[in-house]
């Protein structure tokens, strides 16, 4: 795992533990990801939004959420894990996590 402006980007085949009791083996497909929120008490997955994307990846990157393009060949299949075909040589669709607002999502990297 790498730190990039506060974002952590996991290496290929890395698996964060679960913030989750619930697990994250699920199937799932989200373009977005999920955050982890509290819920009565209880963490729970919650999908991501657009919001939620732009905010995290302008952060990773050093730029303006308006200046964030949507990425839409990497997506999570789970709330912790990726799947997809990143165009651009040798970035590949990896999970990462902005522990300041508890959101994983899925980006060329």
């Amino acid at each position: 795992m790498k730190d990039m402006n506060g974002v952590q980007v996991f290496d290929d085949g890395e698996t964060p533990e679960s913030p989750v009791d619930s697990g994250a083996d699920f199937e799932v497909l989200s373009t977005f990801g999920f955050k982890v929120v509290e819920h009565k008490g209880k963490k729970m997955w919650k999908v991501g939004t657009e919001k939620d994307y732009r905010e995290a990846e302008a952060k990773r990157l050093g730029i303006s959420p308006e200046k964030v393009s949507i990425d839409t060949v990497c997506h999570q299949t789970a709330p912790m894990s990726c799947s997809g075909e990143c165009s651009v040589v040798p970035r590949s669709c990896t999970l990462c996590f902005n522990p300041t607002s508890g959101y994983y999502y899925c980006t060329c990297v």
